[in-house]
């Protein structure tokens, strides 16, 4: 009779895991990363733009009409436009940019920052050029390019490229296309961080919806709960956290996001970087 009851506790326990399964599959696991957007859309990250007193911004455009889609011939002027955002979400401004007929031009983002401009903490760059080819695919043309920062005008440059589909163009309307989940998910960076150095965070939300982000700090083998961001749709927040020459932390992000993945710029006397958590 026991051993009869225990496999009926097994058979029980088993069918509600995997009740408990298909439901954590259904709102938390079987979602991608972005959403698929609408008809002839293009698409673009949301780059971060860190702040302009210490840095200058550049982004590496490369022609992805004759790369990507083969318009080798086309002696069409090529052209993207440059969203601005500041850190709600809102646009700040919106620039042409006009690629001719070279493979790759540099833009420095930091000319732009003026008048208007001057509250952007991202952007994003939209391609002017005929993707239908790829959209009858099921395929959207995609800017996840390089941006390069210059610490305090010192000519170095650290190059970082984009994180994720963001943000979907279509006939002058633009859209966050990127995914939360119903449930908290944590995103621990993989970077240790390690003094003497200054650490520069900047988090994007890609999502239509306000974000909560909840930060935590391992110290001394103890997580430690040290601030709560709000992001509004296409919103950006950053942050700064010096560590000490004797100190070694680790970071990590609490929210409804399926990839909080900063950027991340690390200064100290001799150097810079810039990189992905």
């Amino acid at each position: 009779m026991d051993r009869e009851f225990r496999l009926k506790m097994i058979f029980v326990m088993l069918q509600i895991k995997r009740i408990i399964f298909k439901v954590k599959y259904h709102f938390y696991m079987h979602k991608g990363l972005t959403r698929v957007p609408s008809g002839n859309s293009v698409i673009s990250d949301l780059f971060p733009i860190p702040p302009i007193e210490n840095w200058t911004t550049y982004f590496e455009l490369l022609n992805l009409d004759e790369l990507a889609l083969g318009n080798f011939e086309s002696q069409k002027k090529k052209s993207v436009l440059i969203y601005f955002f500041d850190q709600f979400g809102k646009i700040t401004g919106i620039r042409q940019v006009f690629q001719e007929n070279f493979a790759k031009l540099q833009i420095r983002i930091s000319d732009y920052l003026e008048r208007e401009l001057k509250s952007s903490t991202s952007f994003s760059i939209f391609h002017q050029c005929d993707s239908t080819v790829l959209n009858q695919r099921g395929s959207f043309l995609a800017e996840r390019g390089y941006c390069g920062y210059a610490y305090k005008g010192t000519g170095m440059k650290g190059y970082v490229h984009g994180n994720l589909d963001a943000v979907a163009f279509e006939n002058g309307q633009i859209a966050p296309i990127g995914n939360s989940g119903f449930w908290n998910r944590d995103y621990i960076v993989q970077h240790p961080l390690i003094g003497p150095a200054k650490y520069y965070f900047i988090l994007t939300n890609p999502t239509n919806k306000t974000i909560k982000i909840v930060t935590f700090i391992w110290r001394q083998d103890n997580w430690t709960r040290e601030k709560l961001i709000i992001l509004s749709p296409l919103g950006s927040h950053n942050f700064v956290i010096e560590v000490a020459a004797s100190e070694k932390m680790l970071i990590k992000f609490r929210s409804r996001l399926y990839l909080c993945r900063p950027v991340i710029f690390r200064v100290n006397e001799s150097s810079m970087d810039v990189f992905h958590g």
